[in-house]
């Protein structure tokens, strides 16, 4: 919390557990249309604003609006999952990008969170995290096929891509139609990740 003390800067936020944090608005502004929005429409005169979010996810949030690192372990998934979702609501795709780029390794949740992040990725056309997830930890999941590991296999869960943007269900499904199986090896998974990014790229180079 003592990032967020500082008695110069114009904007303090207040989250739904009550705890403030100080902030420059400029830096919300730069980085959310939402926010952009809201102080346009917002009293003047009034330097504080009240958020319906917990305060540990709006902590993370605000430290990579301030260009700082995250201290987060692998018990911080739940915060930092709902982090994530908050540049989703507040239309700040460059901070989450920023937020998931600092998942260093990407297993640092675990190997069972591989498809939480591919989706959270996905939300953002993040290619670069999403091709770090199936290179690191997918080979890791595709053992049991139980729950959201169904993902991983070869033909994938349909139902598990609902949440998926249509061109990255394309791209994934695409690259394991092309891979011969290799018993999903370490090196099948390396080459999907190439071959996803290679494919997602050349559809945002034709859009």
């Amino acid at each position: 919390m003592k990032n967020f003390k500082d008695e110069t800067k114009d904007l303090v936020i207040i989250s739904s557990n009550g705890v403030a944090m100080r902030v420059d608005s400029c830096l919300l502004k730069c980085n959310s249309a939402v926010f952009r929005s809201m102080f346009s429409t917002c009293d003047s005169d009034d330097n504080s604003i009240h958020l319906d979010h917990p305060s540990i996810p709006l902590i993370l949030f605000l430290l990579v609006v301030n260009d700082q690192p995250l201290e987060i372990v692998q018990e911080d998934w739940e915060d930092f999952k709902a982090a994530v979702e908050l540049c989703e609501r507040y239309e700040a795709a460059n901070i989450a990008i920023r937020m998931l780029n600092q998942v260093q390794p990407i297993n640092k949740f675990g190997h069972e969170r591989a498809y939480d992040l591919f989706i959270l990725a996905s939300k953002f056309n993040d290619i670069f995290t999403a091709c770090r997830v199936i290179n690191t930890c997918a080979y890791w999941q595709d053992a049991s096929y139980e729950g959201t590991d169904k993902f991983w296999k070869k033909g994938g869960d349909r139902d598990l891509m609902k949440g998926l943007p249509v061109d990255w269900v394309w791209a994934y499904m695409k690259c394991h139609m092309n891979l011969a199986p290799r018993d999903l090896s370490r090196e099948y998974w390396e080459d999907l990740s190439v071959k996803f990014m290679k494919y997602l790229c050349s559809v945002s180079t034709a859009l």
